[in-house]
């Protein structure tokens, strides 16, 4: 693969682990107003996810 390909995609990558975060505020800011304990599953959910996203950002398989 090109160089600045795979550059631009591990960027692209990582701006979307990130961008998984504004998400987890919001269901952050919604278990505070309600208690539900299922926005804290939702929390967990893409809080992992967006580990993982960022973790695996320079692996081949992106």
């Amino acid at each position: 693969m090109d160089s600045q390909l795979a550059k631009k995609i591990i960027i692209d990558v990582q701006i979307s682990g990130w961008s998984c975060l504004i998400p987890a505020s919001g269901l952050l800011y919604l278990y505070q107003v309600t208690h539900y304990a299922s926005f804290l599953w939702g929390l967990a959910l893409v809080v992992l996810y967006a580990a993982y996203v960022l973790a695996t950002s320079k692996l081949d398989k992106w």
